[in-house]
């Protein structure tokens, strides 16, 4: 194995096609060869792949004609087109958590708190979904991730003292399950599935006419906002890189200077989004403890 060897398999890997479903009695999972070339993502997901091994196989002396330059020279990744991360703007978040409260007064399985928690901690779904009283520190005002629980494998905390409406609503609702269980207990991915196809959805007596979103563009808002209206001063980007558990790189590209209509010199981003009033209602009416829990979010 050599690099122009490695480099001509390259040329040969990226001009072939995709395969597609075999149609007809050909048995079940059969594919075939189709018409259209691999997408760039799938091309340099199998590149990277290949990287990998080569790269395991060159540190066991097993590959002595490489060395790491040479196996990312020799298999250089197909270029793509990368677009910014969409995001909601102020008003398109009113328009959601309207129709999230909507819903659930509809007596749909309930996704309104949970829509408003993901917009305020831009948390990813399944950490979010998963989410127990353990990882809550009602008084410090803190979600402890552990490591297992992240997607990038790295311990995290997410604070909430820029979010008081969560952090109040948070509060009681772990005093009321006596600080155990999950905060989303009735929540699984289908049952978000399905909501969210609901809210979006423009059918008379079916969907609630949301703006479009998926639970990813809003975390994407959460950090458009939080770095836009400077929530934590001069280091906004590096704390809400932090925050959601990427890169400040990734915060620098996708969030700065986006958002326009926030509300200078919030110190809390319901209050940098304008739906302060709306965020409350989200958590007033729901939780294990309604009485319990009106009272905390409302005081705070």
């Amino acid at each position: 194995m050599t690099p122009p060897l490695l480099a001509q398999y390259r040329e040969w890997f990226v001009g072939q096609k995709a395969y597609t479903p075999a149609k007809g009695r050909v048995g079940k999972g059969k594919r075939v060869e189709g018409v259209r070339k691999r997408s760039p993502a799938q091309t340099n997901k199998c590149l990277n792949s290949l990287r990998v091994v080569l790269t395991q196989l060159r540190r066991q002396g097993l590959a002595p004609e490489l060395t790491s330059d040479e196996i990312v020279d020799s298999l250089k990744f197909v270029k793509r087109e990368r677009a910014k991360r969409r995001y909601l703007d102020a008003a398109q978040v009113k328009a959601l958590l309207e129709a999230a409260q909507r819903h659930d007064t509809d007596g749909n399985p309930e996704i309104a708190p949970f829509t408003a928690a993901c917009v305020l901690t831009g948390m990813r779904f399944h950490e979010l979904c998963d989410l127990t009283f353990e990882e809550v520190d009602a008084v410090a005002g803190e979600i402890h991730l552990a490591a297992r629980r992240t997607k990038t494998m790295t311990e995290r905390t997410v604070y909430l003292d820029k979010l008081p409406t969560l952090w109040a609503w948070l509060k009681a609702c772990k005093l009321a399950a006596g600080g155990r269980g999950r905060v989303f207990p009735h929540l699984t991915f289908a049952i978000a599935r399905i909501a969210r196809a609901r809210l979006v959805s423009m059918e008379k007596d079916v969907g609630y006419a949301a703006p479009v979103f998926t639970w990813h563009r809003l975390r994407a808002t959460c950090g458009t906002y939080s770095v836009c209206a400077s929530l934590y001063g001069r280091g906004s980007e590096h704390e809400t890189a932090q925050q959601l558990g990427h890169s400040i790189q990734v915060a620098q590209a996708h969030y700065t200077g986006r958002a326009k209509d926030f509300k200078p010199d919030a110190q809390c981003l319901e209050d940098a989004m304008g739906c302060a009033d709306l965020f409350r209602s989200c958590f007033e009416d729901s939780g294990p403890s309604r009485s319990t829990t009106d009272a905390a979010v409302r005081s705070a």
